[in-house]
């Protein structure tokens, strides 16, 4: 049964997403995004999309999403693209700039380092998946900005549900330990004698986007968004994930201030203060009494930090900070300010400590290889994107502005993460790692008169 499942589903889902982008090309995106899922909806099965051999599968993901960019835009859907997107006036913007610089700063660490290593393949194959960051960006501007607003929509919608799927699978895995994924459990406890696995090679990778999806876009009284939301809720609750439970608590409470901002209204946004709390109680209780060991092991890695907040062993950020610095301290003093470029494990012994530290803090992986000059370049990036998305959400209506709020919530949500995780330098998925940035890059230029009658 589990093994007909790992081969059906990944096909099952290509020809779906086939079928939707007869009528809607941004579909053919949505392939890209199965590799980017990657592992939870089995999609490392599918083979094809991962030749040829020795490219690695940061590359193949970046081959392949050019492939389907042009069946996406006016590449081949010509008469389609024109006629939707007659009104746009595409012009640089800051977030292109940024990104822009970042691919000139990746350009520049290369020609660097040939200055002092023979420019092998390896080096080239790292070199290119730095720049697939910033082609990746520019490439989902560009198929965002080939659709229109309703279609996108409907394609994050459809991320949502695969995401859900794979949350689904996830749950029974390491929740009810039903064997559903074949790899190795490569972090396991004992707690109160029986075992606790904590494995993140197949977790669903867009759980904050799923929560943020449902809150801005589905009917919060629907059978969909409680069912759908409590399998996603669940889903970050069995990763025994601090950071990640607080990230989607903070996407709620940030969705409901910021609309309560917008509307001029209080009373609302503490009437909804207060059902959110009745309904997180009800959940917290209901897994409690049906997942008691998960539930106790969970709030024990609470008490790790409340027990003792300044030891680096308890308090994980502190030793993700302490290894950064460490990191830093080693990098070579030439290499501070524009950063290490594409150096590989031949070149460099660091490479491998800091793909390890890089797991735990984004930020790590940023100084390595662009320096504080890429940090400063991201830190910008950021600090725009949630500008540009904030006043786009405040100076719009109907489907444009929730597509903003969405935005600004999932760059929220990737900053706290990045303190935690890979978030955009996760291996084999650099490709779409602007993916967020790429779309409201595209949401900035619509015209008003594009979405007047597109309210949702």
């Amino acid at each position: 049964m589990i093994g007909m499942l790992v081969k059906i589903l990944p096909y099952a889902l290509i020809m779906f997403l086939m079928y939707k982008a007869l009528k809607e090309p941004i579909f053919f995106l949505g392939i890209p995004f199965l590799m980017f899922i990657g592992s939870s909806i089995f999609f490392e099965n599918v083979g094809f999309f991962y030749k040829p051999n020795g490219i690695g599968a940061d590359l193949s993901l970046l081959i392949w999403l050019l492939i389907f960019w042009t069946l996406c835009t006016n590449r081949i859907f010509l008469w389609k693209s024109l006629e939707k997107n007659k009104n746009l006036n595409p012009s640089f913007n800051i977030l292109d700039f940024f990104v822009l610089a970042l691919l000139i700063l990746s350009i520049f660490g290369l020609l660097n380092i040939s200055r002092i290593y023979s420019l092998d393949k390896n080096i080239l194959i790292q070199f290119f998946v730095l720049c697939s960051l910033s082609i990746g960006y520019f490439v989902v501007k560009d198929i965002v900005l080939a659709t229109d607003l309703i279609s996108l929509r409907n394609f994050l919608r459809i991320l949502l549900l695969i995401n859900t799927v794979g949350a689904v699978l996830y749950i029974l895995h390491q929740g009810l330990h039903i064997t559903i994924y074949q790899g190795e459990e490569y972090l396991e406890e004992a707690f109160n004698g029986q075992s606790i696995t904590r494995t993140f090679w197949f977790m669903p990778v867009l759980l904050p986007f799923s929560i943020a999806y449902l809150v801005v876009f589905e009917n919060k009284k629907s059978a969909f968004f409680i069912s759908v939301l409590s399998i996603n809720v669940l889903a970050v609750f069995i990763t025994y994930t601090r950071s990640i439970l607080m990230n989607v608590i903070l996407i709620a409470v940030l969705y409901f201030i910021f609309t309560g901002i917008k509307s001029k209204q209080i009373l609302p946004v503490i009437k909804n203060f207060a059902v959110m709390g009745f309904l997180a109680l009800m959940f917290f209780f209901a897994v409690k009494t049906f997942l008691p060991l998960n539930t106790s092991y969970f709030l024990s890695r609470f008490d790790q930090i409340k027990d003792e907040p300044q030891d680096k062993e308890s308090n994980s950020l502190l030793l993700r900070i302490d290894n950064t610095q460490n990191i830093i301290n080693k990098i070579e003093v030439d290499k501070i300010f524009l950063g290490s470029g594409p150096i590989t494990e031949s070149e460099s012994y660091l490479v491998t400590t800091v793909l390890a530290v890089t797991a735990d803090l984004v930020w790590t992986g940023v100084f390595f290889r662009w320096g504080i000059l890429g940090f400063i370049i991201l830190l910008m990036l950021h600090v725009f994107a949630i500008y540009k998305s904030w006043k786009l959400f405040m100076n719009t209506d109907g489907l444009l502005s929730q597509l903003a709020l969405l935005s600004l919530l999932i760059i929220i949500s990737q900053i706290v993460e990045g303190f935690a995780g890979f978030t955009f330098m996760k291996p084999n998925t650099y490709a779409l790692g602007f993916w967020y940035f790429g779309m409201l890059s595209a949401l900035i230029i619509y015209p008003d008169k594009q979405v007047i009658n597109q309210n949702f």
